[in-house]
């Protein structure tokens, strides 16, 4: 995949023109609002594995599920909490960082910038992939358990 793309024989060639910085400072604008949103939900998911913690879930409306999933269920939104956390932080960082690239000119901050997206598109992507996975694995166990069922 990277044998398509450019080789430069000095690194300085590569410069950001005007149309090039208008459009990373939308991109910049959108990136800091949604990473605003994101840590918004975060911190919101943390709330409630705190809540799933404290007061155990099973007691909520009568249902059905067993005494104690609280600590479960605590922990996989404690577990997604943290993956979000990166995934807003990354976001929030490529920003603030293009921001300050393309109002001083820093290229180590344009670099991190970067970097910054590549690191949260390499989480979303890994994430991506595990969920993809799961599905399949869901999907199998289904049909297993539906050709179970129909033997009976």
């Amino acid at each position: 995949m990277e044998e398509n793309l450019p080789k430069f024989e000095n690194r300085e060639e590569l410069v950001v023109n005007s149309d090039m910085a208008i459009d990373l400072r939308k991109a910049m604008s959108w990136a800091k609002f949604l990473s605003i949103m994101m840590f918004i939900g975060t911190g919101m998911m943390f709330l409630l594995s705190i809540v799933c913690f404290a007061v155990d879930p099973s007691t909520w409306f009568d249902n059905d599920m067993e005494p104690g999933a609280g600590g479960i269920l605590g922990g996989v939104y404690l577990a997604v909490t943290v993956i979000y956390f990166f995934l807003s932080y990354f976001m929030y960082m490529f920003s603030v960082k293009i921001k300050r690239a393309i109002a001083d000119g820093d290229k180590a901050a344009f670099g991190s910038g970067i970097r910054n997206m590549k690191y949260y598109f390499q989480l979303g992507g890994i994430l991506t992939i595990v969920a993809l996975g799961l599905v399949v694995l869901l999907i199998i166990l289904g049909l297993i358990g539906m050709a179970a069922f129909l033997s009976m």
